[in-house]
């Protein structure tokens, strides 16, 4: 995976930042792509989005869980498949502390 190519902050809280991002992927069999690119602030620990990138690795691919595509080393980021509705992401943040399920 190549690095993405980074563009306008989509959002923002208290321990980082989610960002717009073209992914090119090596080969001609990979077009480019519109992702998410979540980015600590300098004062949050890394460890915690490791831990996510983690858990999202080992989730297997299911068309209601964000896809995790990889992690950038420096800076260390998330890339992740967008939500291209706004409609989900409002559902989103709506139950972030209660369970969908």
């Amino acid at each position: 995976m190549r690095e993405p190519t980074s563009h306008h902050s989509v959002c923002s809280g208290n321990f980082g930042t989610v960002r717009l991002a073209v992914l090119r992927r090596r080969g001609k069999s990979h077009p480019a792509r519109l992702v998410a690119v979540k980015e600590l602030k300098e004062e949050a620990s890394d460890c915690e989005l490791m831990n996510e990138a983690r858990l999202m690795q080992d989730i297997p691919y299911h068309q209601n869980v964000v896809y995790l595509f990889g992690v950038t080393d420096s800076p260390f980021c998330l890339v992740s498949q967008l939500i291209p509705d706004a409609a989900e992401l409002q559902v989103i943040k709506t139950h972030t502390h209660t369970s969908l399920l």
